[in-house]
This record gives C-alpha cells, structure tokens and sequence, in this order.
C-alpha cells in the first residue's frame, strides 16, 4: 500500500516531516509491540507529537529509553531534546 502523494493532512497540508500514511501504522505498532526500528523510523518523520509518544514508550520500555533518547536527541526540536534530557535524567531510572 503507497499512501497518495502530496499532503497527508486536511486540505493537503503536511504532516510532520512527511510519511503521513506511515504514521498511524507506526505509531500503532511502537504501542502494541515497540522495537528499536519502529522508534527509529519514527523519528525520521517525527514531529512534537510523534516525540511525546516516543518519551512515554521510553517511560513503560525502559530496555528502550537509550534508543529512544538518541532518537529524540537526533529529531533536535526544543520539545524532543527536553524529552530526551528527561529519559537520560539519573531521576527517570526507577529502580524496578
């Protein structure tokens, strides 16, 4: 299946940084059963609400959080890199 080109968004607008029909699936799927390249390709198409999905996978996927901080660091927002200093914040490691 290959999305229609142009905007993904109401009236053709854009949605983040493009993958528009990839994003929904991607995000489904970092929730039911996230891994290191679903996070990865999120943050190639990631936006400030991709970033806030990611931050709160970190948080329930701890074996995840490094992956998903270098992610976050890499997207270079001024919300994602506050994401990413939270999940590497010696206060986020809980002992379990």
């Amino acid at each position: 299946f290959f999305p229609p080109r142009g905007g993904g968004g109401a009236g053709g607008a854009p949605r983040g940084r493009g993958g528009g029909g990839a994003r929904p699936v991607l995000l489904e799927e970092l929730h039911r059963d996230p891994a290191r390249e679903i996070v990865a390709a999120l943050a190639g198409i990631a936006d400030d609400d991709i970033a806030v999905h990611l931050g709160r996978c970190a948080e329930s996927h701890p074996a995840l959080a490094g992956a998903v901080a270098a992610a976050l660091e890499e997207i270079e927002t001024e919300r994602s890199l506050k994401i990413a200093r939270r999940i590497r914040s010696p206060q986020a490691r809980r002992p379990d």
